[in-house]
């Protein structure tokens, strides 16, 4: 007998490629100025890459033995550990106010 070979649906595949994609693009098109804002950017591009590559490998297999339970961690310390990159290179810039800038009078940060 020969083992069953599950395929995984192009439409998975092109999904999660496409909200990955997506939130890449909407992070380079609005970085943000704000410190706070940059951390949890770096922590979402991270959990979004991340999550979404594993998503593709693990796609039908999640509920098997627990899988999801060593999917939480793998994906929510990879993106702390973004968070608090992002952070420490902020304070290490010079940039140690996590307070928003002032808009000018045109309103541009």
């Amino acid at each position: 007998m020969q083992p069953v070979i599950e395929q995984r649906p192009l439409m998975v595949y092109l999904a999660v490629g496409l909200l990955q994609g997506l939130t890449l693009w909407l992070a380079s098109e609005s970085w943000p100025h704000w410190a706070l804002w940059r951390a949890l950017f770096s922590a979402l591009i991270v959990l979004v890459v991340v999550g979404g590559w594993q998503l593709q490998m693990l796609w039908g297999q999640l509920r098997d033995a627990g899988r999801w339970k060593l999917l939480l961690p793998a994906l929510l310390l990879p993106a702390a550990l973004s968070a608090w990159l992002a952070v420490q290179s902020i304070s290490r810039a010079g940039i140690t106010s996590m307070k928003r800038p002032a808009r000018c009078c045109c309103g541009v940060i």
